[in-house]
């Protein structure tokens, strides 16, 4: 007769039987000759999981399947996976049948693997982003971020002031278009004022991440004197605010109360490396009132060839 600890009882045998046949199943991921083994290992891991977890701990069963369910893909390989046929679709068929006895149980595992499954593709996306797809830019491998280093105190940034760029660009050789662009945001005065993000760049700026406007064009090197009021639109503010409209280059636009002129779209590809603009304009007469120890620019180059960063 059964007594009144029986419910877990129960659960607990019904853990057993399930897990230990998706782990069985799993195995035919794994090489023949280390079937067993692996097998033998990951049952007795189910068993700590289902001695912790008494008292309706059942996730952790259910974390350990999600484990062995990882390191059998990674014994992967092409012409290694041959489930066995009838004896295969068998044990599938009882693993099915132990999880339905379970519902609770079954729901927790089904939950665990989409949280499982879920994080290491958000991973993979962020890394494969970030680490492993080359950037958008042309000799992408070769583009270097310049920032300042004061020898007084060792200490460092990633920006650099505006007399170093300048002196950067006149007399560094090693460092091909180098450029600048530094972020802030205006007022678009229309029928209602609209904010928009924006970005003072030097004209190398559209030189080296190596693109062509969709209309119009970028900014030339004299340009770059201060006091520019040359405007490049964004792809996307141009279709948003603008409506597509071509006729937009060599209209004036007043920003922060300021004239200026636009001069280009710039292509629907073009991405600002530091951040998302609607509008990229010419170097502005407040850019030259920092001081050599006031570094604030976003700095970018392109090692020439042959130079390296040591």
């Amino acid at each position: 007769m059964r007594t009144g600890g029986s419910g877990s009882d129960d659960e607990h045998d019904r853990s057993r039987g399930w897990s230990d046949r998706v782990v069985r199943v799993l195995a035919s991921l794994v090489p023949e000759d280390r079937r067993s083994d692996w097998v033998r290992e990951w049952q007795a891991e189910l068993d700590a999981a289902r001695a912790e977890s008494v008292g309706g701990r059942a996730w952790r069963v259910a974390a350990r399947v999600v484990a062995a369910a990882e390191d059998a893909v990674r014994f992967r390989a092409p012409g290694r996976f041959r489930p066995g046929g009838i004896e295969w679709l068998r044990e599938a068929r009882l693993a099915a049948r132990g999880l339905a006895r379970a519902p609770l149980f079954a729901a927790t595992v089904v939950v665990t693997l989409a949280v499982g499954v879920g994080a290491n593709a958000a991973l993979f996306a962020v890394i494969n982003a970030a680490m492993l797809e080359p950037l958008p830019y042309p000799s992408s491998d070769r583009l270097v971020v310049i920032g300042t280093r004061w020898t007084e105190n060792g200490s460092a940034t990633q920006s650099v002031s505006t007399p170093d760029f300048d002196d950067l660009a006149e007399r560094i050789r090693s460092i091909e278009e180098p450029a600048f662009r530094v972020g802030a945001s205006v007022t678009y005065q229309r029928d209602e004022p609209v904010r928009l993000a924006m970005a003072s760049v030097s004209s190398s700026f559209f030189r080296l991440f190596g693109t062509r406007p969709h209309i119009g064009r970028y900014l030339h090197p004299d340009e770059d004197t201060p006091g520019g009021a040359a405007v490049v639109l964004s792809y996307g503010m141009w279709q948003r605010v603008f409506g597509g409209d071509p006729g937009v280059v060599n209209r004036s636009l007043t920003l922060d109360g300021w004239p200026h002129v636009v001069v280009g779209v710039a292509e629907a590809g073009l991405r600002d490396p530091s951040a998302d603009v609607d509008l990229w304009t010419s170097r502005p007469p407040w850019i030259d009132v920092a001081r050599r120890d006031q570094p604030w620019l976003d700095v970018f180059g392109r090692l020439a060839q042959h130079a390296t960063l040591d």
